[in-house]
Parts: C-alpha cells; structure tokens; sequence
C-alpha cells in the first residue's frame, strides 16, 4: 500500500513539476487562453441549442452549437467584420440568416 501511495506522489509530482516548466519556458500561458479566439456573443436559443458568434484571427464565425454538435452556419467577410457596427446589430443580422437557414433545412 506504501509503495502505491508512494508511486502515486511521485507520478503527481512529475505532472506538477512538468505544467510548471512548460509554463515557465512560455509554451503554455497563463490561464490556457492563446487570444486567437474571442467569443463576440452568444444566445441561447433553446435549453440545449444556441448560437454563437466567435471572432478568429480577425474573422467572425457564427456558430451553431447543440449537444454533440457544432456547426459553421455563416462566416463574415469584408468590412462587416472589422468595421465600427455593433456586436450587437452584427449578431442579429446572423441570428436571421441563421433563422431562415434552419427553417429551409427542416422544410426540405
């Protein structure tokens, strides 16, 4: 029982001493977050299901994600990514594309 406790403490230290190197020598930062990713905004459009508008490498993806699943539904392109509209305009004019996109897959 010594022996497994022992060799357990050990394993553990490793992995300790390991997580510490790594993010001493700067390949894993502080908290595990990059920056290349940036969540825009998000909504909830059932318990389960909801959209999601990211912003990657200075490109905004909406998002549909569900249990099991996520899915690209629309991505931004030219100056509606980057110029002065709001978030929340933005999102909106996704949520709608995305509404009628949905609704013309269930129809078919």
């Amino acid at each position: 029982m010594l022996q497994v406790v022992a060799g357990l403490a050990v394993v553990l230290g490793l992995f300790g001493l390991t997580a510490w190197l790594l993010r001493r020598l700067g390949a894993v930062k502080a908290g595990g977050r990059a920056g290349a990713l940036r969540i825009v905004d998000s909504l909830a459009l059932s318990a389960r299901d909801r959209l999601v508008l990211v912003e990657v490498a200075g490109e905004r993806v909406l998002l549909g994600l569900s249990p099991g699943r996520i899915s690209a539904l629309h991505r931004v392109e030219g100056p509606a990514a980057t110029a002065g509209t709001s978030a929340a305009s933005t999102f909106a004019a996704h949520h709608e594309t995305a509404q009628r996109e949905l609704a013309a897959a269930v129809r078919t």
